[in-house]
């Protein structure tokens, strides 16, 4: 099935700098363990990738259990993290 980016739980609004990113990611894989995130949020009804740093004021990343004995996943959380329009990724910015 085609991605509905209506349905991606993350958002992407403009801001004077760039962006404001909110909304929770899960099962990230080796979230808990990378230093960014490609995050990809709706912003006006289409699809933007941006880079973030997990470090980033706002990001709250909890390592997540699994069944998988190899990969590791995590909760990411989006508070309000600012990101510059610099970090958009693709066109789609």
């Amino acid at each position: 099935a085609p991605l509905n980016v209506g349905a991606t739980g993350t958002t992407a609004t403009r801001t004077d700098s760039g962006f404001r990113i909110d909304g929770v990611k899960d099962r990230v894989e080796a979230g808990a363990e990378s230093g960014a995130a490609l995050v990809v949020a709706t912003r006006n009804w289409r699809s933007s990738p941006s880079q973030v740093a997990t470090d980033a004021p706002g990001v709250t990343v909890t390592a997540q259990k699994s069944v998988d004995m190899v990969k590791r996943y995590a909760r990411v959380q989006f508070d309000g993290v600012e990101v510059a329009e610099s970090a958009a990724v693709g066109t789609a910015a």
